[in-house]
This record gives C-alpha cells, structure tokens and sequence, in this order.
C-alpha cells in the first residue's frame, strides 16, 4: 500500500488518469505485439470507504473523459459485485463453522444425555442398595433384641 502508482491510488482512495507514462512504466501484449500506452486510470474499488482492489486500465490512446465516467459507474458496479462475493464467502464460511459447532453441542448434549442416564442408574442402584441395608439393620436389629430378650 502506498507503493507506485497502484499504491498511491489506494492509500489516496482518489481516481489517477496518467497521460505521461514513462517509457519503461508498463507494455501492453497482444497476439500482434505489444507497445507502451498512450494513457493509464487508475480506479480505486471503493465500497462504503472501503478499498477492495485498485482497477488498473492502460490504453494506448486517450482516454475520454465520457468513457472515464462509464468506467467509474462500471468500477461503482464491479465493487458491489466484489463486495457481495466477500460477503457471500464469509457468509458461507460462518454458517459452515455454525454446522460443525451445531453437530459438537449435539454430541455432546447426547454424551450428558448418557452421563445423566448412568447417574441416574447409579442413583437407582444406592437407593436399591440402601434400601436393603436398611432391611437387614432391621432385622439385625430384631435378633439383637430378640437376643437380649433371651437372655434375660
């Protein structure tokens, strides 16, 4: 950022239109060969004060400034498109971590599901146990005294 020209149009976040380029600057290849442009804009892909991109067009004639302005309306078009696409990825890539979030909790939910039912039969278990301890200290404690009345 800030680096050449492609820099300076992003970190000014302002249209450049060059019509002296150095020789060495940049050449335009084609099948029938290339050449140095006569002209370069330079437009900032701008969406709600957010630069997105820097779209660089050379041309080796001017370039009107009616065909500037079709350009800045199609850059205003191609930034929405782009902004959109991010924003659609991001989208995508958010509710994709939510599945897999989603699918651990349900894992889980069923592993405290499992914890909550072994307790539960630990629990049924003691009391059945506890139960028959009672019983037993009961008539352990009958004989006792059945004992002591014996023994009397």
């Amino acid at each position: 950022m800030g680096t050449g020209l492609v820099g300076e149009c992003y970190k000014e976040k302002v249209i450049k239109y060059i019509e002296d380029l150095p020789a060495d600057y940049l050449k335009i290849e084609s099948g029938l060969g290339q050449s140095s442009p006569a002209a370069l804009l330079l437009m900032p892909l701008k969406y709600e004060d957010v630069i997105v991109g820097v779209m660089e067009l050379a041309s080796f004639n001017q370039i009107p400034e009616y065909r500037r302005e079709f350009l800045e309306q199609f850059s205003e078009r191609l930034t929405t498109t782009i902004n959109t696409t991010l924003l659609s990825e991001q989208t995508k890539k958010l509710l994709e971590e939510s599945k897999i979030k989603e699918e651990e909790l349900k894992v889980r939910e069923e592993e405290l599901q499992q914890n909550l039912e072994e307790m539960q039969a630990i629990n049924e278990d003691r009391d059945r146990r506890t139960e028959e301890l009672e019983s037993e200290i009961a008539k352990l404690k009958e004989q006792i005294a059945e004992l002591k009345r014996q023994n009397k």
